[in-house]
Formats: structure tokens, sequence, C-alpha cells
């Protein structure tokens, strides 16, 4: 629905997460409520009508995982994953080129 609209050139407004490859086929941007802080959703009854929600999700950070013998038996690697980090920009980027995402 979001695509069908886009390509006819309707504004939308809708919810989704991300990464994901609809976010860089449609070129959406975030609308941002307040940031979360502690307590600010206490209120929420989750009504998707009319609901009373204050603020913004609170960011859930991915974590690296890795072996505690990753340093000594493949240190490459070990420093890799230490050093790498993407932008949800780019990996919205890389999902929109895959034939899956509207690529060729």
């Amino acid at each position: 629905l979001v695509k069908e609209r886009y390509n006819n050139d309707l504004p939308t407004v809708f919810w989704w997460w991300e990464p994901d490859p609809i976010i860089g086929i449609v070129g959406a941007e975030r609308i941002s409520y307040p940031d979360y802080s502690y307590g600010c959703d206490s209120n929420n009854d989750k009504d998707a009508d009319d609901g009373t929600l204050a603020c913004d999700y609170p960011e859930t950070a991915m974590l690296k995982l890795g072996s505690t013998r990753l340093p000594d038996d493949a240190p490459q690697g070990y420093y890799f994953l230490t050093q790498f980090q993407i932008s949800p920009d780019s990996i919205n980027t890389m999902l929109s080129l895959h034939v899956d995402g509207g690529g060729s």
C-alpha cells in the first residue's frame, strides 16, 4: 500500500521499523516525537485512534557478539568486529538496491 501510494504521488504517513527496504524505496523520513525518558510512556493507553503516548520509543542498541577467544584465534576478525560501524541510512540504501527491495 505504501509503495502504491508513493507511485501515485499521494502523501502518506505510516508506521514502520528500520532497517527495511521500503524506507529507501520511497525515501521515507522519520517523524520524531519528544525523546524518550524513563516514565514518559506511563500514561500510554495503547489506543491507536487517540492514544496518549507522550514520547518516542526508546532506542534499542544492537549488540555485537563474539567469542572470548576471537582476539587470539582471529585477530583480524576481532579488529573488524570492534571497529565496524554502519548507519541506518547505509543499511536502508543497501536494502533498496537488493532485488527484493526494488533494485535490479
